[in-house]
């Protein structure tokens, strides 16, 4: 048994260690003029990106994936034949998703600012006796973390801002049942359940 989770640590550090080494994509959106519309992506290492543009109704109005994997992507959209109204622009460098807020109107087209979402969720993972949390926190958010249980809140911590976030807790000489892990910043909100 104890070979079991020691092997379930190994794997779970594994994969913490691996997500940590995830970098940020670089990602403008930038309006040139009344019709036109600078998209750029720029990653450390190749890989596939795709841009999508969604209507408010969620409709795909225009979609493309590079061929292969680049480094590099840089477009001008003619969004001329759009009509006025609302759109979010997706931009996806390989599990990495961004989003931006994009208005037609009045001949002319507003970016909103970047998203703040982390673009991978936070990775949780628990052995029986050790809870462990890898979060890459690409915007440097400060964290906190809270363990409840049916009874209520049972440990608040704070994990800090650093980027990536990794951090274990031994819960081994806590009791059975039923628990929920939630992580949260000023920005944003995850949850965890697990049994012990």
């Amino acid at each position: 048994m104890k070979t079991i989770k020691s092997l379930a640590t190994v794997v779970i550090l594994g994969i913490a260690t691996l997500a940590s080494a995830v970098e940020k994509p670089n990602t403008n959106v930038q309006p040139l003029n009344s019709d036109q519309l600078l998209v750029a992506m720029e990653s450390g290492q190749e890989s596939r990106m795709e841009v999508t543009i969604v209507d408010e109704s969620e409709n795909i109005v225009y979609y493309k994936q590079s061929s292969k994997p680049i480094t590099t992507y840089k477009k001008i959209f003619d969004v001329s034949n759009l009509d006025n109204g609302e759109y979010t622009i997706e931009l996806k460098v390989n599990d990495l998703l961004s989003e931006r807020d994009m208005t037609i109107a009045n001949n002319q087209i507003l970016v909103g600012k970047p998203d703040n979402a982390n673009l991978i969720p936070p990775f949780f993972g628990f052995d029986g006796e050790q809870l462990v949390l890898t979060h890459l926190n690409f915007e440097n958010e400060k964290y906190d973390l809270e363990i409840y249980d049916n009874a209520g809140l049972i440990y608040k911590a704070s994990v800090g801002n650093d980027t990536p976030i990794n951090a274990g807790f031994d819960l081994s000489k806590m009791n059975n049942g039923e628990y929920e892990v939630v992580l949260s910043s000023s920005n944003e909100l995850f949850s965890y359940e697990f049994n012990k």
